[in-house]
């Protein structure tokens, strides 16, 4: 038997998306200068700051 495509993966709703396991809540845009995270947030992808966990939490702080 062949490997299911992807498209056949989408319908039977067998997607593995790595969004899912993403923080629900974008960065807060509030403190510094966050807008490359919340374009990396949007576009649903960890940006390097974020990956290397170097991301403050936008208040300030550390």
């Amino acid at each position: 038997a062949r490997p299911p495509r992807p498209f056949e993966r989408e319908r039977a709703g067998i997607v593995a998306d790595h969004r899912d396991r993403l923080p629900r809540d974008p960065p807060r845009a509030a403190g510094g200068d966050d807008r490359a995270e919340v374009a990396a947030a949007v576009r649903g992808e960890q940006s390097e700051a974020d990956h290397n966990g170097e991301r403050g939490t936008g208040n300030g702080e550390l």
